[in-house]
Order: C-alpha cells, then sequence, then structure tokens
C-alpha cells in the first residue's frame, strides 16, 4: 500500500523525518562524513507529546552514530543485531522489503 505524500517535501502531516545528507568537502570525493537533521511540518498534526517522543527518539538515533566512533564495539553488536532483526523482517514479508517495512521501536 502506498501512502499519498501531503507536501512537496516528502513528509506527510503525521511524519518526523530523520534526515541523513552527505558532507562533500570542495572538491573532493566523499569520504563517508554526513551531517544530521530533523524535520516536521509547521503544519503537523501531530500532538505536541507524541511530536517530542518522535524528536527524542530521531536525535538519539543520531547521537547512536556518533557514539559508533567513540565505541566501535558498539557499532558491531549494533550490525549483528540489525542482520537478526531484518533476517526476522524478510521472513515475516517473504523476503521482500520496501521503504515502508517497518520494524517496531527502530528506523
Amino acid at each position: 500500500m502506498t501512502e499519498q505524500i501531503e507536501s512537496d517535501t516528502g513528509i506527510n502531516k503525521d511524519e518526523l523525518a530523520l534526515i541523513l545528507k552527505p558532507v562533500y568537502k570542495d572538491g573532493e570525493d566523499w569520504d563517508g562524513t554526513f551531517m544530521t537533521g530533523v524535520r516536521a511540518l509547521s503544519d503537523n498534526e501531530v500532538p505536541d507529546n507524541v511530536l517530542m517522543v518522535l524528536f527524542d527518539t530521531a536525535t538519539l538515533m543520531a547521537a547512536f552514530i556518533d557514539a559508533c566512533e567513540v565505541y566501535p564495539e558498539l557499532h558491531q553488536l549494533v550490525i549483528l543485531h540489525r542482520e537478526k532483526m531484518l533476517g526476522e523482517t524478510l521472513e515475516e514479508t517473504d523476503g521482500e522489503l520496501t521503504m515502508f517495512s517497518e520494524t517496531w521501536g527502530t528506523a
């Protein structure tokens, strides 16, 4: 089932988006550096208390990326967890993942 996007931003009124943007240094190839951001529509329909939980979760995800550089063992642990989680998701959906596949509490 495809959702109808309600704005030209690609974000619906009931969503908060975590944005990943590659950073390019003058004339150089991309070195893997990126910035993170969070965006919701100014006329969003998400109650403030829910929006705060979504914002907290999105910033936690961004903080995780930074923490992985400080604690490489954390990164490896989560890679293993992701593989397990995606394996379960693949089984549940007969091997089809889409951009709308859901994993409860994760992205």
